[in-house]
């Protein structure tokens, strides 16, 4: 089974985004990282590692943020394939060029209705663990 690395600090969108992803038919086991030290110790398990098919990176995160995670995953070699999805409230346009910049393979703005939300976590969830290949 493929699983998913979920980066982000707030724990009621952790929770949104846990019941949403279980919702998804052959539901993901999610490893949860509250901070970007932790997302990175986490990525620096090879078990864990392996098992990934992709990583949805909040930007917003206490001590090394979003972009400086994305910044670590694609200049570290057994990384750089790993797809990572961008989740942020940030719509901004330069959030959004600079994500790109270090290498984002989407970016999604975090929808502000529930329904919308687990919508969207759906999707993602479909889309990276079911369709895509890595």
């Amino acid at each position: 089974m493929r699983e998913l690395l979920l980066v982000e600090d707030r724990a009621e969108d952790v929770e949104l985004a846990l019941m949403a992803l279980r919702m998804v038919e052959d539901a993901p086991r999610v490893h949860v990282a509250r901070d970007g030290d932790a997302a990175i110790a986490l990525l620096a398990d090879e078990a864990i590692r392996e098992r990934l098919a992709v990583v949805l990176l909040d930007l917003n995160l206490p001590g090394i943020d979003g972009f400086g995670v994305l910044a670590h995953m694609r200049t570290t070699p057994c990384l750089r394939a790993l797809p990572v999805v961008v989740l942020s409230t940030s719509g901004s346009s330069v959030d959004v060029e600079r994500a790109y910049e270090l290498g984002a393979n989407a970016y999604v703005a975090k929808p502000m209705r529930f329904d919308a939300f687990v919508e969207t976590m759906a999707g993602l969830a479909r889309f990276w663990l079911q369709t895509n290949r890595v």
